[in-house]
């Protein structure tokens, strides 16, 4: 099972202790494995403001780790 196959509940990125990967991929998006039939996931970075994104990621840690503390 490769990390794209992941539940985002299991996300290491979700589960970390900073914010810093979830903000990556949602600014830069994520390329798919080229060997599994996965679609790559864009990058928001100039859609969204840094503030939009920080919200974002707060939001998916609350909703897929709520047994974690909030991110700043």
């Amino acid at each position: 099972m490769t990390a794209a196959q992941l539940p985002l509940t299991m996300s290491s990125a979700i589960r970390a202790p900073a914010p810093d990967a979830v903000l990556r991929v949602i600014r830069n998006g994520i390329e798919a494995p080229l060997a599994l039939p996965l679609r790559d996931m864009p990058g928001f970075g100039a859609e969204l403001s840094e503030a939009h994104m920080a919200e974002l990621a707060r939001y998916l840690r609350a909703r897929f780790a709520p047994d974690l503390p909030p991110w700043p």
